[in-house]
């Protein structure tokens, strides 16, 4: 999960934690950040096919939303609940990834989750039930982590990222994989 492998990073037990994985404060602590690979926000994420779907934030309160364990949208939801005044009860639902929310989304044995969009973007190929059209951010990077004392491989990775950003390869692999599926918002 997110949090582990980021505590792997800071302890240098990772030389870097190449997971597509937004970049947001509460992470920054002893962890040196690449330059942006793209940019994503975080999604309500709900099976288009309920007849009363959440549009605004309002709507959240008072719901219990479940996420991974370890999910950085936990610490999201929090600071979110925080600064709206929002009684959301947020539950890190043991032994369930990312994809498993995801398919009970799509299956319609859980109501609604919350997660970064490029995640739900790529499992939309392949679920097309999942609506993830209500943003509750606006757009963060997406960054490989480095443990913070690794200043010159900080320095070496942003250049290649950026030259490799360039190439063709690149433009093809986000596009095949975030652009094209026929069910992204």
């Amino acid at each position: 999960n997110y949090t582990e492998a980021l505590r792997f990073v800071k302890q240098v037990q990772y030389d870097i934690g190449a997971m597509g994985s937004a970049v947001s404060s509460s992470r920054d602590t002893g962890i040196l950040y690449s330059y942006p690979l793209y940019y994503t926000r975080w999604v309500v994420v709900q099976n288009r096919r309920n007849s009363s779907r959440i549009e605004s934030i309002d709507q959240l309160r008072g719901y219990e939303i479940m996420v991974s364990p370890g999910s950085p949208a936990a610490g999201y939801l929090k600071k979110l609940c925080d600064s709206l005044n929002l009684f959301i009860r947020i539950t890190e639902w043991e032994d369930k990834s990312p994809q498993d929310l995801l398919w009970m989304i799509s299956n319609k044995q859980l109501t609604l989750t919350v997660m970064e969009q490029h995640i739900v973007q790529v499992a939309s190929r392949y679920m097309p039930n999942l609506d993830y059209s209500f943003y509750l951010s606006e757009e963060l990077p997406v960054c490989w982590a480095l443990p913070g004392n690794a200043i010159y491989l900080h320095i070496e990775i942003n250049q290649w990222l950026k030259l490799f950003k360039q190439q063709d390869l690149f433009h093809y692999l986000y596009h095949r994989y975030y652009k094209s599926p026929p069910y992204t918002s």
